[in-house]
């Protein structure tokens, strides 16, 4: 996998001759299936359990290129600019509902900078009456209107008593681009933890919640890494890592010197998990987010197995999500929350049966 754009990968393997050619086009085929496992559309099911009818305000941020296009399907980018400039906005207020929600048109000119973004958080947050952030940071090939649609649907059913902020980083949104948005997720995160820095500053009585999926658990685990090494005292709450598209020494590691920061910190990891096992196979090496046998069980972080299938399982997935929904709702630690308790190498993890 090179760092090329995708037409210059496809020049690449045109050119390239014999073994390389069907390297090359198994591995790219392999990534575009896991990928419809990614953009499935998975309808869950109905939750018996009543609704509180919460309606979190949802705004995005995002460092991705402004095309101004009035459509948000078409509004950003992947490109990386030089120099960053950070762009927000409200996407909506939606209602608690099972069905796609529908983005509003783009406004012609959306909040610029930093500062202004960082205000628009707080004064969402007090307007609302609100303590709580839950930043939410998307994985590998996502474009940025898949992004905010996820984000919305994921809101009007989390009964999230707090402002939801999606961070739209500048993936290629090709299954082609897996060396693209490894590089973009490493120069995004920088910018997401100065907002986080800024958003604190702001607004101390806010608590901060953090939810990544997949790739963008690299952006998450580095930025807690960071918060720690230098001691910041942050009112950083929940830290889930679904399905982290990262080594697992490395993930081991980073969350050892992230120390404290966080009050609960999950990991979901699955062994049905397509898009994760074909990372294992070309990374040659489980990641975070492996399941069954392969799971990690480390210290600072709660283990969570859950045996369903899918990458964006702990969306799609009701029992994924009523677990997911107790953490940012409750603040409650996995042996709370009724899960089945396993060990591995005398140290507990936690089981979601399908």
């Amino acid at each position: 996998m090179t760092s090329l754009d995708h037409s210059s990968q496809m020049g690449l393997a045109k050119r390239a001759a014999g073994d390389g050619v069907k390297k090359l086009e198994n591995s790219m085929s392999l990534w575009s299936k896991a990928e419809t496992e990614v953009h499935g559309q998975a309808q869950p099911e109905a939750v018996a359990t009543p609704r509180k009818h919460v309606n979190s305000p949802v705004l995005f941020v995002t460092d991705r290129n402004d095309e101004k296009t009035l459509d948000y399907a078409t509004r950003f980018g992947s490109k990386r600019l030089d120099p960053m400039e950070l762009t927000c906005g409200l996407l909506g207020t939606p209602a608690p509902s099972m069905n796609d929600p529908h983005l509003p048109p783009a406004p012609k000119t959306l909040t610029k900078g930093e500062d202004d973004c960082v205000r628009l958080i707080v004064e969402q947050a007090k307007a609302s009456g609100f303590s709580k952030v839950l930043f939410l940071i998307h994985g590998f090939n996502n474009d940025f209107e898949y992004v905010a649609t996820r984000g919305l649907k994921l809101a009007a059913n989390l009964d999230y008593a707090g402002v939801v902020v999606v961070w739209s980083w500048p993936s290629e949104g090709s299954a082609f681009g897996y060396a693209y948005d490894e590089d973009s997720s490493t120069w995004s995160e920088p910018h997401v933890a100065e907002l986080v820095r800024d958003v604190a500053a702001a607004a101390p009585n806010l608590q901060l919640d953090f939810a990544a999926h997949s790739m963008g658990n690299r952006i998450l685990l580095q930025m807690l890494r960071e918060f720690g090494q230098a001691r910041e005292n942050l009112p950083i709450g929940a830290a889930i890592f679904a399905a982290p598209d990262i080594a697992q020494d490395v993930f081991k590691e980073q969350i050892r010197l992230a120390r404290k920061v966080a009050t609960i910190r999950t990991l979901y990891a699955s062994e049905y998990d397509r898009a994760i096992l074909i990372s294992e196979s070309y990374h040659k090496a489980p990641r975070a987010g492996s399941g069954g046998a392969n799971i990690l069980v480390t210290g600072n972080v709660e283990s969570v197995d859950a045996k369903l299938s899918g990458h964006s399982y702990v969306f799609d997935e009701p029992k994924a999500m009523q677990d997911f929904k107790q953490i940012v709702n409750q603040e409650t630690m996995a042996a709370s929350r009724g899960l089945e308790a396993r060990a591995k190498d005398g140290a507990t993890y936690w089981v979601i049966q399908p």
